[in-house]
């Protein structure tokens, strides 16, 4: 084999050198991003995975407490709920409306 079909102009090995140097920066920093989007989806999933364990314990507690008002007797009637999970119970009642207070004078 002859090697000096391998020899390349100057010129072109610089343009070569630059292509793969650029290629190479280009992968680094995608690389850094990749590695960035991996710990941020690893944050995410623990955090998922927290809400969905406190979601858990939540329905846990609500049911032992139905239970337990069942068990001492108390209903539970839901149809007074609204959308959202509140009933009419929970809402205070309005203040009267403000009463005039003074002698009325009435004209003759």
């Amino acid at each position: 084999m002859d090697f000096y079909c391998l020899q390349v102009p100057a010129q072109r090995y610089q343009e070569i050198c630059q292509r793969f140097g650029f290629a190479r920066s280009y992968i680094g920093r995608l690389y850094s991003e990749w590695h960035e989007l991996e710990l941020e989806n690893r944050r995410l999933r623990r955090h998922q995975s927290r809400q969905s364990n406190a979601v858990s314990w939540l329905q846990a507690e609500v049911e032992r407490l139905r239970t337990r008002l069942e068990v001492e007797g108390i209903p539970l009637d839901s149809s007074d709920e609204d959308e959202d999970g509140s009933s009419f119970d929970d809402v205070p009642p309005s203040p009267p409306p403000p009463t005039v207070v003074g002698p009325s004078r009435r004209r003759r």
